[in-house]
């Protein structure tokens, strides 16, 4: 009884946190609606080491999508080889101002603007503006009403209208919401290592150091000196390396819920949630 009580205390938890988060974004415009992909494949490739490596083995035939993310933008000649249909940029750190003197985004823009010469969908979040003079680039706008936790048909059904999703801690996440949503048969990740707990360590003033390992890049980052967390807060790191993994198995409910095969093709993923290839 207990058990059941404490599940529903949860439950009400997240949906009033839904609610609420639907009701701020009202003013929002949502350009994104979910499309039907039935029988094609698409292939998201995300910022891990091995992204490129195991994407190179698959053939790309018609029928076949890509869906790029973030910085793979600054690989020009991949970038504008592999010419993908979408690319996402959903973290709020793309539209800060602070940024406009960053090297590595005004990079990822002049591409943008300059290279794209291919009908491309960029996926944005729907509280921010950005444009470009290219026409090839339309801008998708899509409302992060986040609402997981709550694993039922009435959630799926909310995802697949495009009126809630899983959340945007992970760009992946994102990525994999919208081919789902989208109808594709078969999904492809590539560079979803997620292996960070290899990488962590606690310096000797409490600090927790990250190496973040990216194919374009590799850096050593003192979280705590960016402020992501205080000092004693390691417990703080895990539960968000929680979310993450625990998102992905949610999402690969909802896979099922839609009769979507969902593949990691990533070499040594910690992402356990779908069937590795």
């Amino acid at each position: 009884m207990i058990k059941i009580i404490k599940k529903l205390i949860i439950n009400l938890y997240y949906w009033l946190r839904y609610f609420y988060i639907f009701i701020k974004n009202i003013k929002y415009k949502q350009t994104y609606s979910p499309s039907n992909n039935k029988d094609n494949n698409i292939h998201i490739i995300g910022n891990g080491p091995s992204a490129l490596s195991t994407f190179d083995n698959f053939e790309l035939n018609k029928g076949i999508d890509i869906l790029t993310v973030n910085f793979f933008v600054r690989q020009k000649d991949r970038f504008t080889n592999l010419k993908p249909q979408y690319h996402i940029m959903v973290d709020p750190v793309w539209f800060d101002k602070k940024r406009e003197n960053d090297i590595n985004f005004n990079e990822v823009f002049t591409i943008l603007e300059n290279e794209v010469n291919w009908k491309l969908k960029l996926i944005i979040p729907a509280n921010f503006d950005i444009s470009f003079n290219n026409n090839n680039i339309e801008i998708i706008k899509l409302k992060i009403n986040e609402l997981k936790y709550v694993e039922s048909k009435i959630m799926f059904n909310l995802y697949e209208k495009g009126l809630a999703c899983a959340g945007s801690n992970n760009v992946i996440h994102i990525a994999l919401y919208l081919a789902i949503t989208n109808n594709y048969s078969n999904i492809f990740l590539h560079g979803v290592e997620h292996d960070w707990i290899k990488n962590v360590v606690i310096n000797e003033k409490n600090e927790i150091l990250l190496k973040d390992d990216h194919f374009y890049e590799s850096n050593i980052r003192n979280l705590t000196n960016e402020k992501q967390f205080k000092k004693g807060e390691f417990f703080k790191f895990c539960y968000t390396y929680y979310d993450v993994f625990k998102t992905y198995n949610i999402l690969k409910k909802y896979a099922d819920y839609k009769n979507i095969n969902v593949y990691n093709c990533t070499k040594n993923s910690f992402v356990d949630s779908f069937e590795k290839k």
